[in-house]
């Protein structure tokens, strides 16, 4: 598909598609239960194609995990032509929500004006929704780790996620079960081989956010681990220090 079409009035097609995208943006932003991760990552390799053309460039690392499911849905879609890309999304979403469907075809539907106005992917709204680097609905391990999802923990340490990946905090997922007092998925990290001495920007390891946040549990069961207790933060803290004095540990 040439580019005369988005940089200039937009065809039928074009805006169908923009109505579909814009659709799309609002019913992840709104948690829409019909959309879940597989399909959203099927609209958006469509997205990709129709606006973008054929994937390009590398597939992201083995630690990007959302990359590299987004990737995979556009590259899947090889040389498929643009315009057929975008009557395919439409087409998708008529089947996923038929109320759309019956209102576009019965001219109710609002159309996407000119160039089509700010449509973006289902991910990529997502993503904006959230405030976050990652896809709507496809979750870091360091979140299902805060969140206790151990089977979660578990596939994507066996997909080949680093299991000491960093933030922008430089916490690692032991960090967030610490945090969470998510003691199971603790000692899944633990026994997959977990650091359990990382330090975050503030200097501060698994064993300070357990003390911090009295998770007493999870304290225990990275000092029987190994974790070095002696460790002090930026402020010159241990996680002893830092425990409830009901602990008795100073």
């Amino acid at each position: 598909m040439s580019n005369d079409g988005l940089e200039g009035v937009a065809t039928d097609d074009e805006e169908l598609f923009g109505s579909a995208a814009s659709f799309l943006t609002a019913a992840v932003i709104g948690k829409d239960p019909r959309f879940d991760d597989k399909l959203k990552l099927r609209f958006y390799g469509l997205y990709k194609q129709a606006t973008s053309g054929k994937c390009v460039g590398g597939r992201p690392g083995f630690w990007d995990v959302a990359g590299r499911a987004k990737w995979d849905a556009w590259a899947t879609l090889g040389d498929l032509p643009q315009p057929e890309a975008m009557r395919e999304y439409v087409e998708l979403l008529r089947k996923v929500a038929p109320d759309w469907g019956q209102e576009s075809a019965g001219g109710s539907q609002p159309k996407a004006k000119g160039t089509m106005g700010p449509v973006f992917s289902c991910l990529a709204a997502g993503e904006e929704a959230s405030g976050d680097a990652q896809s709507a609905g496809l979750k870091t391990l360091h979140e299902v780790a805060g969140e206790g999802d151990v089977a979660a923990v578990a596939s994507m340490l066996d997909a080949g996620e680093y299991i000491n990946e960093r933030d922008d905090s430089a916490c690692t997922a032991l960090h967030f079960a610490a945090d969470r007092g998510s003691v199971d998925v603790a000692r899944l990290l633990i026994s997959a081989g977990a650091d359990l001495n990382a330090q975050d920007t503030d200097g501060q390891t698994p064993l300070h956010y357990a003390a911090v946040t009295e998770h007493r549990e999870v304290y225990d069961i990275l000092v029987e681990a190994g974790a070095d207790v002696n460790i002090k933060d930026s402020q010159g803290t241990t996680a002893m220090e830092n425990a409830p004095p009901a602990w008795g540990l100073a």
